[in-house]
């Protein structure tokens, strides 16, 4: 053995690094082996001094000293051998862990510190002592993310075990900045245990943490990475969302209020404070899967009807408002399991899940069947509570309406009121969608939503064409503002549902787009607005009416009326300088350029390849007509040729730098390229003479280093 272990040592300190990571890599194991045997030594050693003991303190009479004298040498033989593994992994951890642990390998320190958590775990009598655990503090700075992990996963089962975590106070308070600092891990995976590392902490050592420590995982319940986020809701569940069962909580009225009450004011409070008001379903995702009152509808709605009790205080306008917008994301996540956007895992849900997701589905609708009217009664004027509530019954099922007849009535009956009262956007978008989902001719109750929607749209296109007809008569009179909102609902529900009965398309063309374009023409802008979107989703019911053959109008008379509208359409935008829209939404035309460059390149590199050819070759051309008086057009000095290389040069890295990987995107892009430049339809009063693109090969130069020795003489 020490022959072996001799060995091993010396081969770990080889210039050759297969050797020294082979070497350091078995007498790790090797260590691990023999922190086994000394494991079980100590456990054969204790059992052996326990008989012993006993034996020794039995009477003279009942004494047998051959088996006190065996166990006495079987001991000392056990305490011998003990000692001589206990030097053995001595001298192997100065002699190879010490020095490899910071080996420059990051493969090696990596194994190193995966096994000494090892040993920790298996023998912390021995190993669990602060001139060990120093080794894995230190290496938490280690610059390589992988080693960093297998720090924070060694030191997790030791927080796991309370006896353990307990004898850790001295390294938790050495090495808990550290720790703290590793939640902002660049690497996910590192940030995620580092969270977990820090709620052992928390349940061990609650009194290390601060609360600067603590609000700096707070705010992670609302980064875009998923892992991270609900890491945070872990550890915010476990600092602040604690169930006490044994207060019981009523309302003024006696009722008897779930034991999530004041948690739930807490986090809604923790919200508002958090100022991150229009992520609210990050919130939600981070704490849903972890924390019951996520789903505690009776909780949520509680707090909204009943009034506190003697102890408690009256929710705010503030956080009444918060409460239903984290109530409604809480519905919405509970019924889809759809995660927000950027938080998206990709795997495919499993037939558990989707069973799971129906028996919410089920619990959210017998619960808010009775209760959402009560809310939207009491918040009818609000139009950003409403425009929350107003999303729940799209998550309903549709089948347990059925036996609530005077419920549907009731909620139909407000959402014909909201309409009417509100100009809010999104809330008439939200009942609009809820006409929308709840009209279902699988069951009996359709009739009754089709009969209200279209009360609601005949009470909507009779207030239309009365202000319409008195803004004709009055433009500059009080209708001009009223026309614009009537419009505007309109419009909304045109988007939802199919209006091509109630024949407004031509009315509102006629008097409010076409109209624009006249001269001397003054018209509200937001009706004009509308109109237009109100026409565009006219045309789309129409079209698909066509396409199933239910139209009454002919494809040459939707031509025509397609071809009015998009006229129309070129002369307002030709009427309207639009410099200021140009710079206001320059930012986002570019991210969308971008974006759809990205996954055009995700679907077929060819494709985008030759995409940026003519990209490139049709700025050219306009860049050549402006050049003919231009003595210094195509050199450093033309600032529009610079800017056009500029281009190309940013469209060549988008390619990355795997060559081999874009080398038929690439060949296309210069084919492409070069069949423009030597083009001779280009010059047909001279099909013999220069061609006139010439300069186009200095815009195709910037692709070629990526363009691989065999595909260059090809092209």
């Amino acid at each position: 053995m020490e022959s072996l272990i001799s060995w091993l040592i010396s081969l770990s300190d080889s210039q050759v690094r297969a050797f020294r990571h082979t070497a350091t890599l078995a007498a790790m194991k090797l260590m691990t082996a023999l922190v086994d045997v000394a494991l079980l030594l100590s456990v054969n050693l204790d059992n052996t001094l326990r008989q012993y003991e006993i034996e020794r303190s039995k009477g003279k009479d009942q004494r047998l000293n051959e088996r006190l004298d065996a166990l006495a040498s079987k001991k000392m033989e056990m305490e011998d051998n003990t000692k001589d593994i206990n030097i053995m992994l001595s001298y192997m951890f100065k002699s190879l862990f010490v020095h490899r642990y910071r080996d420059y390998v990051p493969e090696i320190r990596a194994v190193c510190i995966y096994e000494i958590g090892v040993w920790m775990k298996k023998f912390p009598n021995h190993f669990l002592d602060d001139s060990y655990l120093k080794y894995i503090g230190w290496t938490l700075n280690d610059k390589v993310c992988d080693v960093r992990l297998k720090c924070l996963q060694a030191l997790l089962p030791l927080y796991d075990k309370e006896e353990i975590a307990r004898k850790m106070e001295l390294f938790t308070n050495k090495f808990k900045n550290r720790i703290v600092q590793m939640v902002l891990d660049k690497d996910s995976e590192v940030a995620v245990q580092a969270i977990k590392l820090i709620i052992q902490i928390q349940k061990h050592h609650s009194d290390v943490l601060s609360d600067k420590d603590c609000e700096s995982i707070y705010e992670l319940v609302f980064v875009s990475n998923r892992g991270v986020a609900q890491a945070a809701g872990e550890f915010l569940n476990e600092r602040l969302f604690q169930v006490d069962e044994s207060i019981e909580y009523r309302s003024r009225r006696g009722k008897k209020l779930s034991p999530h009450t004041p948690l739930m004011r807490d986090l809604v409070q923790f919200f508002i404070e958090s100022e991150f008001h229009e992520h609210a379903t990050y919130l939600v995702d981070s704490l849903i899967d972890s924390h019951l009152m996520m789903k505690d509808w009776e909780c949520m709605t509680d707090l909204l009807l009943e009034e506190p009790g003697p102890d408690e205080e009256t929710l705010e306008n503030r956080q009444e408002t918060s409460l239903i917008e984290i109530m409604t994301c809480c519905v919405k996540q509970s019924v889809t399991g759809e995660p927000p956007i950027c938080r998206e895992t990709g795997t495919k849900r499993t037939n558990k899940e989707i069973k799971f997701l129906h028996e919410d589905k089920v619990k959210i609708t017998e619960h808010f069947i009775p209760v959402l009217p009560q809310l939207l009664d009491l918040y009818k004027t609000d139009a950003e509570k409403i425009a929350n509530l107003m999303q729940i019954p799209q998550y309903f099922d549709l089948s347990l309406f059925t036996q609530s007849g005077d419920d549907l009535e009731r909620l139909l009956r407000l959402i014909n009121e909201i309409v009417d009262i509100h100009s809010d956007s999104e809330v008439l978008k939200a009942c609009a969608k809820s006409y929308k989902y709840l009209y279902d001719d699988d069951y009996q109750f359709s009739r009754n939503v089709w009969l209200n929607k279209s009360q609601l749209i005949d009470m909507l296109v009779n207030k239309y064409k009365t202000s319409s007809e008195n803004f004709s008569l009055n433009p500059q009179g009080p209708e001009s503002s009223l026309i614009g909102l009537l419009i505007k609902k309109l419009s909304i529900f045109f988007s939802c549902h199919d209006l091509t009965s109630w024949n407004i398309w031509k009315d509102l063309f006629d008097k409010f787009i076409h109209s624009v374009t006249q001269e001397n023409a003054e018209m509200p802008i937001e009706a004009t607005k509308y109109a237009l979107e109100a026409c565009y989703f006219g045309l789309m019911w129409e079209l698909n009416l066509i396409h199933t053959n239910k139209s009454v109008m002919t494809k040459a008379a939707f031509r025509k009326r397609l071809g009015s509208y998009i006229n129309e359409l070129r002369s307002i935008i030709g009427s309207r300088r639009n410099d200021e829209l140009r710079e206001e939404f320059f930012n986002d035309y570019g991210d969308i350029i971008k974006f759809t460059l990205g996954k055009l390149r995700e679907i077929n590199k060819v494709i985008c390849a030759k995409t940026m050819a003519k990209a490139l070759s049709t700025l050219f051309l306009e860049l050549r007509s402006l050049a003919q008086n231009n003595p210094n057009a195509y050199t450093k000095q033309d600032a529009n040729f610079g800017q056009l290389k500029d281009l190309a040069k940013r469209f060549s890295l988008s390619f990355g730098l795997d060559h081999q990987k874009n080398r038929e995107a690439i060949a296309a892009f210069h084919r492409e390229g070069i069949h423009f430049t030597f083009n001779t339809i280009e010059n047909p009063d001279d099909p013999l003479g220069p061609p006139p693109n010439i300069p186009f090969l200095e815009i195709i130069s910037e692709f070629s280093n990526k363009l691989l020795k065999q595909d260059k003489k090809i092209v």
